[in-house]
């Protein structure tokens, strides 16, 4: 009977430890947040095209320091104010100086 209360004792502690452990909150982080899709998005309704402004957010996803000047991104295709937009597949670019949030 003594074995058994040791084997439930152990094994509690074990479980115990499995249920302490941290649950990773990296998964809801999104680096690219405000990046925006990039220029002008074409719509057909009817027989009419139009475009709509996609540009969503004009915050670059690059590297500065708080309120340094320069600050490096990857630029792609379009007329993005950040710089970098996540539909992209094509750099063409870097370059160092962009303006975040601007609207």
């Amino acid at each position: 009977m003594a074995h058994f209360w040791v084997l439930y004792g152990l094994l509690s502690l074990e479980l115990g430890c499995v249920l302490a452990q941290e649950a990773n909150v990296l998964h809801y982080i999104d680096p690219l947040i405000g990046t925006g899709f990039g220029g002008l998005k074409q719509e057909k309704k009817g027989d009419t095209r139009s475009y709509v402004d996609n540009r969503a957010g004009h915050v670059f996803a690059g590297a500065t320091l708080p309120f340094g000047m320069a600050k490096a991104v990857a630029d792609v295709n379009g007329e993005n104010q950040g710089g970098y937009a996540s539909d992209y597949s094509n750099i063409t670019g870097f370059s160092h100086m962009h303006d975040s949030g601007t609207g």
